[in-house]
């Protein structure tokens, strides 16, 4: 029996050398042919890369909580004062009836202001619809009488 074949190497444990043994079976079960050097090289990487995937989930965690912290701290400083719509001049203040949030407030203003630029692009988009189903009609009609 040659080194390449020994079951046990010297420095590691019989666990760490039955992994090894069972990665090796299992590549050539697969047709993979690595020598220990590209296995040992193939675990670095992958224990790197679950590395790197787990110091993403927890940027990914930290970034959620500070996007949760400024949301928090917007509504706390909304939640004192008047807002202003700057189209029409209209005022939500901190009443009773008011809730917490009037980010939320305004942006159910701004869907229905008549003097705010969404409000003309909805029309816009209206009155085009209507054009593209006018014209889509009377294709149809002209289509029909030329049959």
């Amino acid at each position: 029996m040659n080194t390449e074949e020994t079951l046990f190497d010297m420095d590691e444990t019989p666990i760490d050398s039955l992994i090894v043994l069972s990665n090796k079976l299992e590549a050539k079960e697969h047709g993979l042919c690595l020598d220990a050097d590209e296995l040992k090289a193939l675990m670095t990487e992958i224990q790197q890369l679950q590395s790197y995937c787990g110091q993403l989930e927890a940027e990914q965690f930290e970034q959620e909580k500070e996007i949760e912290r400024y949301q928090n701290w917007v509504n706390d400083l909304q939640s004192g004062m008047y807002i202003n719509c700057v189209y029409c001049g209209h005022q939500y203040g901190p009443r009773e009836d008011t809730p917490v949030s009037m980010s939320q407030v305004l942006k159910e203003h701004i869907e229905q202001c008549p003097e705010h630029p969404l409000s003309t692009a909805k029309q816009r988009i209206i009155d085009l619809e209507n054009t593209v189903c006018f014209l889509r009609d009377e294709l149809m009609n002209q289509l029909k009488h030329s049959f």
